[in-house]
């Protein structure tokens, strides 16, 4: 996988889950994090970059319906990136 190095701070917790999580799987913790983050970070941006970064009050109104519909898809590409996996 070819990226790039960052570093930040998680939880014990989150680490040692992780850590279970990818062992099972066969996979590295960085490819783990990538699949899981990929989509709904993307996600994330696109819903946000929709909406101006002072939003009136009908600007968040249309933000609300355009964000069911990323959240759908959202939660149908995860779903496939797990059966990848």
């Amino acid at each position: 996988m070819a990226g790039k190095r960052v570093s930040f701070y998680i939880s014990e917790s989150l680490n040692d889950n992780l850590g279970v999580l990818s062992r099972r799987m066969g996979i590295s913790k960085s490819v783990l994090v990538d699949r899981l983050l990929e989509v709904p970070v993307e996600s994330l941006v696109t819903l946000l970059s929709a909406l101006p970064e002072s939003p009136s009050a009908g600007d968040v109104v249309r933000f609300r319906g355009r964000s069911m519909d990323l959240v759908e898809r959202q939660i149908s590409e995860m779903q496939e990136i797990l059966r990848e996996v």
